[in-house]
């Protein structure tokens, strides 16, 4: 299926869908996350940095410098499902990106597309499913645990390689080997394929940069001081009270 039909209702519980949680309309049990205003949805502001890791179709890198300038159908067909562009289609008008800020964030000429119903005004008791679990981040899980392990074999390439052939995106380079290079490159892909599905904090805690992407963000209220101890679990406190006999059974950040 295509990759837009995942969020756009006419793929729900598909054969890529893992787990998702199922919305009603009509009956109390509707949602509001891909609800609409005046516009798409301003108060979700995708930032140029997020806008800047996504390719263009033949693979090349686009940078923070040229992201506004991007042409239609250049881009990775995941683009075009995860962000709506000043100058792009919405509705069948020309969308101008007028009003897309909130709060203390400045105006941008992007606004969230994923998930957002293809009606305007509609704010309430939707029902579109959403999917907690889908099999692209399986793969893409796969490949950063083999890369993270050192195992860059032809399971690890197969894997992401099947996240991008399924957009008609170019496949990984399989000579570039290098550890550092790879797992740059997996958390780009992670990026791009399932950008603004509520995975990002927890990839970013997993790999111990959350507080340096967060002080990218422009806006104050995203830009607290940042307690290190939340890269890690701590020790439930029963199972410390149970093990009294342990020394140093709680996490040290958690003494």
């Amino acid at each position: 299926p295509a990759y837009s039909s995942l969020f756009d209702g006419t793929n729900e519980n598909g054969i890529e869908s893992i787990f998702e949680v199922q919305f009603t309309t009509g009956v109390g049990e509707g949602e509001a996350f891909s609800g609409t205003y005046k516009n798409p949805q301003p108060w979700i502001v995708p930032t140029i940095e997020f806008v800047s890791t996504f390719e263009k179709n033949d693979g090349t890198e686009i940078t923070t410098e040229t992201a506004n300038d991007i042409l239609l159908n250049e881009m990775d067909p995941r683009y075009y499902t995860t962000v709506l562009m000043t100058g792009q289609e919405w509705l069948g008008e020309v969308w101008t990106g007028s009003g897309i800020n909130y709060g203390s964030d400045p105006y941008t000429k992007f606004a969230l597309r994923k998930y957002v119903r293809n009606q305007q005004g509609f704010f309430a008791d939707g029902d579109r499913n959403f999917m907690v679990i889908r099999y692209a981040d399986i793969l893409l899980m796969f490949a950063e645990a083999k890369i993270k392990l050192g195992e860059i074999d032809a399971d690890m390439f197969d894997a992401v390689d099947l996240v991008r052939k399924r957009v008609d995106m170019p496949v990984w380079d399989r000579e570039d080997t290098d550890i550092y290079s790879l797992f740059e490159k997996i958390q780009k892909e992670r990026l791009r394929e399932l950008g603004m599905e509520g995975l990002r904090y927890q990839d970013l805690i997993r790999w111990g940069v959350y507080s340096e992407i967060a002080m990218r963000v422009p806006s104050a209220k995203y830009n607290d001081i940042f307690d290190y101890k939340r890269y890690v679990w701590p020790v439930p406190q029963i199972e410390c009270d149970n093990n009294r006999s342990e020394e140093g059974l709680q996490n040290p950040m958690w003494r």
